[in-house]
């Protein structure tokens, strides 16, 4: 068992499950290679360029929301974390992997910095509905109310776990079992992470952040869709079918958003008037080059911070010191 929950065994174990997972989601190969045929090379490095942006501007968050909860991880560290959530977001909730990452590289607390990682998905969320609220969906009629009951019920979530009395509640309530104790004193920590964030400051300055990246995220996406001829589909519409998406999959919790995505991706598609067949393909060379980019990014930012990535596997905070020279001998 200690060998199982060895850090090495675990970074190890989700890597593999990362280029598993690639290789089921490109499973239907005949049907993306196809769609890669049509597919502009010219562009490939526009939309490199984007997601590259939103990563950076994601690090920048990341580490700003972490500094707001009292932690001050080197940037380096702040990075490899993120990119490696962000690569791992293809697994089952593989985005808290980041904050795995970040607890073998600073020791910080799991729970206290899963707030700063909920805190993005959740500011992401609320801008994607105001989006799509905002820009409208041809004859979806219930859209903008379901927008405004899911936005009241973000604020009066965040309102309740957030209060002082909630925490102090948990805290008196303790269970005695060691396990349910253990439990309850990580959620505790989770909650007054959650408090810490509520901070009008805090919430615009990492509102503006999340915007910017999701604006890059949305000019990926858009250069897809003008790659497969639509005209009829504009910065505006792209970026609605876009938010539709994410925010779909932030609401609909499911184990992997494999299918979530496309389905929903399709649907607004067709509201929009363009065929299944073009929105389907559409989704899917917009989601394989966001998860292939953001995987070549990690493993840039690894191979580069290649010393930090290594004591990543170990449970020692990697030093200072530079990497011993190889022997000549």
């Amino acid at each position: 068992m200690r060998r199982l929950l060895n850090p090495r065994a675990i970074v190890g174990l989700v890597l593999g499950a990362i280029v598993l997972s690639l290789l089921l989601s490109l499973s239907d190969l005949r049907q993306v290679a196809l769609a890669f045929q049509r597919f502009p090379p010219v562009l490939i490095p526009v939309l490199l360029g984007f997601i590259a942006a939103r990563e950076a501007i994601r690090v920048i968050e990341w580490h700003y929301l972490l500094h707001a909860l009292r932690f001050s991880p080197l940037w380096r560290h702040s990075l490899l974390a993120l990119l490696g959530g962000d690569a791992s977001q293809i697994l089952p909730a593989g985005i808290y992997f980041q904050n795995y990452l970040l607890q073998q590289a600073e020791g910080t607390s799991f729970a206290t910095s899963l707030a700063a990682t909920l805190g993005m998905q959740l500011l992401e969320g609320a801008i994607a509905l105001l989006v799509v609220g905002i820009v409208g969906v041809p004859g979806w009629s219930w859209a903008r109310p379901a927008i405004v009951v899911v936005l009241a019920g973000y604020v009066a979530f965040l309102v309740l776990v957030s209060r002082r009395p909630v925490v102090e509640w948990l805290q008196r309530h303790s269970p005695e079992q060691r396990a349910a104790k253990w439990i309850a004193d990580r959620l505790s920590d989770f909650l007054e992470g959650i408090e810490g964030l509520m901070v009008p400051g805090v919430i615009l300055r990492a509102g503006l952040l999340t915007a910017a990246y999701m604006a890059f995220t949305v000019a990926a996406f858009y250069v897809v869709v003008q790659a497969y001829g639509l005209p009829n589909i504009g910065p505006l519409q792209a970026a609605a079918i876009y938010c539709f998406v994410l925010a779909l999959i932030i609401i609909i919790p499911l184990p992997s958003d494999l299918g979530l995505s496309e389905g929903g991706g399709v649907g607004i598609f067709l509201a929009y008037g363009v065929p299944l067949s073009q929105g389907l393909t559409i989704m899917l060379i917009s989601r394989f080059a966001s998860l292939l980019f953001t995987e070549l990014l990690a493993g840039v930012a690894m191979l580069v911070f290649r010393r930090e990535a290594l004591h990543l596997t170990k449970h020692e905070r990697p030093s200072d010191e530079p990497l011993p020279e190889p022997s000549s001998a």
